[in-house]
């Protein structure tokens, strides 16, 4: 007599293995948040980053969240299978995440993170079900924030669009008489020199790149069939991102001139057109030229859809089918739906889907559990090399106000040599903002001693009582130097002296404690401070020279792109070249910027590299880093991985005002001369 099978024991079991699936799969997604939970929150922060480089990424994830969630049913319906190619991609996925964990290479770890996650998807249900998670997860790679990647595409982007929207203008605009200049990312019109923009890194052109990649290949993903076609989709996404944001800067600069012509025209008040060009029609242009731009991806890719190619036979089997279901509807026929049905037993009905999967479902889990374990380890036996000495010390910060906060210093630069003293330049708080919490800072303006002295008359001067403000207003404009002082600066900073001594006269005669009267008096130094670098800012003296430091303690974001500060500013630059430099007995080439602001008649030479006390390394005892810095992540990454060192890779750049009277030479001069008296506190040995 034939035995059948006890299927309410086999329901039971189910049942169980079903349970156990979920509760692994569950604990092991927990894990594997808490385990990139750094990363997802550097590239959350990049969404409203100030630098706007990955602004969209909030929309790109969402997209290709819904795409992954559009796509569940046909992962459902596929045909699962345990997959042991995605157990060893996941084995290598968390393998790499454990390195660049160690290496603090945040952007890489997310990336990993998909890749994990397809390999988790590919490992339980077999190739057919996590082919259908591809695209969407690749999508997803477009809203992560890639860190010095995105900074360098950005300023080549700005420069690029706001060249070519910059002839554009001087070719179309002679008709109306409108002329730009172009200095960087710096637009200005010739006739009209209130209206001056510059192209900002969050309109640099990579949002414009990165969503028009997006919808490029979306559409054709999911309109193109043809790889030929796609790949002429791939090829259209440069030229429309560019085109896009050039003309966007080309509406903007219109505006501008449109509207202060009427602002002049009119009689309306001063300011008014820059206002309105700048205020709602700056947003403006840019939901046009994104409107524009998508319109150019879909007429191209229903240009190309409707060429030779499956796409026609498809489209015609479309046609065929609406025609087919409208016949049959005029007929009074009614369209049956088939039921899905879910393929979780094998054809003996004896051996369910949780019951081949949930010993693998431990597996992730254990993976997952062993690899956020390792994850806490692998920077335990790092060595960090030295870096230059710095201590926490209260330091000046601007931004809505003036303030005092602790801060990473480096303390071992003096202020003062044999020739030159050094006046701290306050940190920003945007910079603080930006930069990791372990970022060390040095800026200080280093000028002639007599120089020095003449400064401190001013403020002296401006924070006097007895003075008048035309007394004070003179002082500014008599300190020995070739620079000629902008009048308008120096009235508001004689105004804002003026606000500062009432308020602070008024705090002291308040001031009924010794404690209340050294609060008062620290508030007078901090203000004195702040002046003194104004005026030093101020005059631009071809006397001082500049010395700015960055360096990181564990996380070498101090490693970036120096060209990219500059053409933001309206700066103009050549690429870097070769600066021959020799520090204690090591020459090496550090890299020289000759950069220019044209309409406000400043030049300076810059000279930046890179360097780190290699005294753990047995290879030489110090290393100072050339300009082309796009390989310092990478061998940071290789020594923090293999080596278990740590490079701090400090940023050093020292910059020289440059007259009309003087050369480019003549500023690089003037920064060796400070750099000869610094030389020694600069290699570690003091």
């Amino acid at each position: 007599m034939e035995e059948y099978p006890d299927f309410t024991k086999i329901h039971e079991q189910n049942k169980r293995y079903r349970m156990i699936t979920i509760a692994a799969l569950v604990l092991a997604a927990v894990a594997f948040f808490v385990l990139y939970r750094y990363p997802l929150l550097r590239t959350y922060q990049s969404w409203n980053s100030q630098h706007g480089y990955n602004s969209n990424g909030l929309i790109i994830f969402l997209g290709s969240a819904y795409l992954l969630f559009a796509a569940r049913k046909s992962m459902k319906a596929a045909g699962k299978a345990v997959s042991f190619f995605g157990l060893a991609f996941l084995v290598f996925g968390f393998a790499c995440t454990l390195g660049l964990k160690r290496a603090d290479f945040n952007a890489a770890q997310t990336v990993f993170c998909l890749f994990c996650f397809w390999s988790t998807l590919l490992y339980l249900g077999g190739w057919k079900m996590a082919s259908f998670a591809i695209f969407p997860l690749f999508i997803m790679l477009f809203s992560v924030q890639w860190g010095l990647g995105s900074s360098i595409i950005s300023t080549h982007l700005r420069i690029l669009s706001t060249d070519l929207a910059c002839r554009f203008i001087n070719f179309t605009g002679s008709i109306w008489g409108i002329q730009v200049i172009r200095q960087g990312t710096n637009v200005s019109l010739v006739n009209v020199p209130e209206v001056q923009f510059d192209v900002a890194a969050p309109c640099s052109g990579l949002q414009s790149l990165i969503m028009t990649s997006v919808l490029c290949l979306v559409m054709a993903y999911f309109s193109l069939k043809t790889w030929w076609k796609r790949a002429v989709m791939v090829l259209l996404i440069a030229p429309i991102a560019v085109l896009n944001n050039s003309l966007r800067i080309v509406l903007i600069a219109y505006c501008g001139s449109f509207f202060t012509y009427l602002e002049h025209t009119l009689h309306l008040s001063e300011g008014w057109g820059r206002n309105v060009a700048f205020g709602a029609f700056h947003e403006y242009p840019g939901v046009v030229v994104y409107t524009l731009g998508f319109i150019m991806i879909f007429v191209a890719c229903t240009i190309l859809e409707k060429l030779p190619g499956v796409e026609r036979e498809l489209a015609a089997k479309r046609k065929a089918e609406k025609q087919a279901k409208r016949e049959a509807k005029e007929r009074g026929e009614t369209e049956v739906k088939e039921e899905e049905i879910r393929e979780d037993y094998d054809e003996n009905m004896a051996s369910p889907y949780y019951a081949k999967i949930w010993k693998h479902a431990l597996i992730v889990l254990a993976l997952t559990l062993a690899t956020l374990f390792l994850a806490g380890k692998v920077k335990e036996n790092i060595k960090y090399t030295p870096g230059l000495a710095y201590a926490t010390i209260p330091y000046m910060v601007t931004g809505d106000g003036i303030s005092i906060r602790m801060l990473p210093i480096i303390t071992n630069i003096p202020l003062q040599t044999e020739k030159k003293i050094g006046v701290p330049v306050p940190v920003s708080e945007l910079e603080l903002k930006e930069l990791p919490e372990d970022t060390a800072y040095f800026r200080a303006y280093f000028m002639p001693k007599e120089l020095y002295a003449s400064y401190n008359k001013v403020v002296n001067k401006l924070f006097s009582n007895t003075a008048k403000d035309e007394e004070r207003y003179e002082s500014i404009k008599e300190v020995s130097s070739k620079t000629p002082v902008d009048a308008l600066s120096a009235t508001q900073l004689v105004m804002s002296a003026s606000f500062w001594r009432s308020n602070l006269v008024l705090k002291a005669k308040e001031a009924k404690t010794a404690e209340d009267r050294g609060r008062v008096m620290q508030q007078t130094q901090l203000l004195r401070s702040f002046a003194l670098v104004q005026v030093i800012q101020m005059h631009r003296a071809p006397e001082s020279t500049m010395l700015a430091i960055v360096q990181n303690d564990k996380d070498h974001h101090s490693i970036h792109a120096p060209e990219a500060c500059f053409p933001s500013q309206g700066w103009t630059i050549d690429e870097p070249t070769d600066f021959p430099l020799t520090l204690g007995e090591i020459s090496f080439n550090a890299a020289r910027m000759d950069v220019s602001f044209i309409q406000a008649n400043i030049k300076e030479t810059i000279i930046y590299w890179y360097q780190c006390d290699h005294k753990l390394h047995k290879t030489s005892p110090i290393l100072y880093a050339t300009r082309r810095y796009m390989w310092l992540p990478f061998k940071t990454t290789f020594d923090l991985v293999f080596k278990g060192l740590g490079d701090r890779w400090s940023f050093i750049r020292f910059s020289a005002p440059v007259e009309d009277d003087e050369t480019y030479d003549d500023g690089a001069e003037k920064i060796k001369e400070l750099l000869f008296e610094l030389e020694p506190y600069l290699t570690y040995e003091k």
